[in-house]
């Protein structure tokens, strides 16, 4: 929304701007372009505010979205480097084209630079992991004596 609300202010300045230019209207194109320029750049914070929460959420709920962005196959040491242009489809053999800032990723997703952001063949591992333990809780659960022996309460 906050994007919106720059492009809509721009754009408001924009015709602001065209009033003055030509020289009509310049009492409303003033007063309209100092608003819109005043609500734009308060937009324009909000979405670098809202923007950063966005990164720093998606690493906590969706790393695997993160890594597939970044075509970052292989964990990286601190701080993770990001994917300036990358070759699509990308495999684990052919790596982003073109790396850029050794620092950018880690800090925007982490806010450290010490950090790690894990790969996806580290994620598919945990994820396994954590399927095969699940997988095993299932198979205990299923040899639980199923039937009457329920413990009765007072009464």
């Amino acid at each position: 929304m906050s994007a919106g609300y720059v492009t809509g202010a721009m754009f408001v300045a924009s015709v602001s701007a065209i009033y003055l230019l030509l020289g009509k209207h310049i009492e409303i194109a003033r007063r309209s372009i100092t608003v819109a320029v005043s609500f734009g750049l308060a937009s324009a914070l909000s979405v670098v505010v809202l923007g950063d929460a966005s990164g720093y959420t998606a690493t906590d709920n969706q790393k695997m979205k993160i890594a597939a962005i970044e075509a970052m196959w292989e964990t990286e040491p601190p701080p993770a480097s990001f994917t300036l242009f990358l070759a699509c489809p990308t495999r684990p053999s052919s790596g982003p084209i073109m790396r850029c800032g050794y620092w950018v990723l880690g800090l925007i997703t982490t806010h450290s630079f010490d950090e790690t952001v894990p790969g996806i063949k580290e994620l598919v591992q945990h994820g396994e992991d954590h399927i095969w333990s699940g997988m095993l809780a299932y198979s205990a659960l299923g040899k639980l004596p199923r039937g009457p022996e329920r413990c009765e309460g007072p009464g």
